[in-house]
C-alpha cells in the first residue's frame, strides 16, 4: 500500500527541486525518479519546494515513459522576479521546517503551507505598495511642469500688464514746450474780435468740438499735438467751432492761430 512507500528524506528532495529548476532532472538516480511516479506525497512536497526557489511561475516534474502520477505535478507561482529575494527567503524558512518534522505528520505539514501561503501574501502586499508609491511619484512628475508653467504664465502676465501701463502713462507725460506755451496762454488771451469758449483744459468725449466767438468770419488755423510735440491734425476754417476727431488716449494740445499767424489760444486736451 501507498502509505508502506519509505519516502524521500528532506535532502534528496531539495535535491530533486534544485536539479528541476536547473534542468538536470535526467541526472538524478533512477531510483528516485521512479519513485517520485509512485509516491504522491513526495511528488507534491518535490513541487512545493522547486516552486518556492523558481522565478518560472510554473513547476513541472518531466516524467518519461508516458508514466503518469496520480496528483497533479504543477502548481502556479506569482510569476514575478521583483520578489524573487523574498521568495528566496520563504523557501529557506520552509526548509528550516521540512528539516526539523516529522513527515508523517499532517497537522504540521498543513502548518507549513499555510506559512508558506502567507509569505504569498506578504509578497503581493509589497507589490501593491510598490505600485501605489511609483504612481504617487508619477503624479508628481507630472505636477511640477503644470506648476512651473503656471507660474512663468503669471509672471509674463505681470510683466506684460506693468510694461503696458508704463507705455500707456507715457502717452500723458506732458510735452515741456507745448506746456511753457500752454501756461503762458492762461488768463484768456483774446485777440481783437476773437474769444475762446472751450475751457483752457478739456476731458475728451465722442462727438466734442472747439468753440471759439468768430463774428467776422476771419480765417483761422486749428492744430492739434501729441505729447511728442508731433502734429496730428490741422484745420483752416472761417467757423466758430471745430469737432474733434477720434483720439487715441493720451494728452493732447491745441493751437488757434489768427489769419496773421497771431497765437491766439493754446489748450489741453486729454483723452482717456
Amino acid at each position: 500500500m501507498q502509505n508502506e512507500i519509505q519516502h524521500l528524506n528532506p535532502e534528496q528532495i531539495a535535491s530533486i527541486a534544485d536539479a528541476i529548476n536547473n534542468n538536470t532532472y535526467e541526472q538524478l538516480p533512477e531510483g528516485w525518479r521512479m519513485h517520485l511516479t509512485e509516491c504522491d506525497q513526495c511528488a507534491e512536497e518535490v513541487i512545493n519546494v522547486a516552486e518556492l526557489s523558481s522565478d518560472t511561475g510554473v513547476i513541472e516534474i518531466p516524467f518519461k515513459n508516458n508514466d503518469t502520477p496520480q496528483v497533479p505535478r504543477t502548481l502556479s507561482g506569482n510569476n514575478t522576479k521583483i520578489l524573487f529575494g523574498v521568495a528566496a527567503a520563504a523557501a529557506i524558512i520552509a526548509f528550516a521546517l521540512i528539516l526539523n518534522i516529522p513527515w508523517n505528520n499532517e497537522t504540521d505539514l498543513h502548518d507549513m503551507q499555510q506559512k508558506q501561503g502567507l509569505a504569498k501574501s506578504e509578497n503581493n502586499e509589497i507589490k501593491d505598495t510598490t505600485s501605489d508609491s511609483t504612481v504617487s511619484k508619477i503624479e508628481i512628475q507630472n505636477e511640477e511642469p503644470a506648476l512651473a508653467k503656471a507660474e512663468v504664465t503669471e509672471h509674463k502676465n505681470k510683466t506684460d500688464k506693468k510694461a503696458t501701463n508704463n507705455k500707456l502713462l507715457a502717452y500723458y507725460e506732458p510735452n515741456p514746450k507745448l506746456e511753457r506755451m500752454y501756461k503762458n496762454m492762461q488768463g484768456g488771451y483774446r485777440g481783437e474780435s476773437i474769444e475762446v469758449i472751450t475751457n483752457a483744459e478739456m476731458q475728451y468725449k465722442k462727438g466734442a468740438v472747439l468753440e471759439w466767438k468768430n463774428p467776422d468770419n476771419n480765417t483761422l488755423y486749428v492744430e492739434i499735438f501729441n505729447n511728442n510735440g508731433e502734429e496730428v491734425r490741422r484745420k483752416i476754417t472761417t467757423e466758430n467751432k471745430y469737432k474733434l476727431p477720434e483720439l487715441n488716449p493720451g494728452l493732447y494740445y491745441w493751437k488757434l492761430i489768427g489769419e496773421n499767424f497771431d497765437l491766439l489760444f493754446v489748450g489741453k486736451i486729454i483723452v482717456n
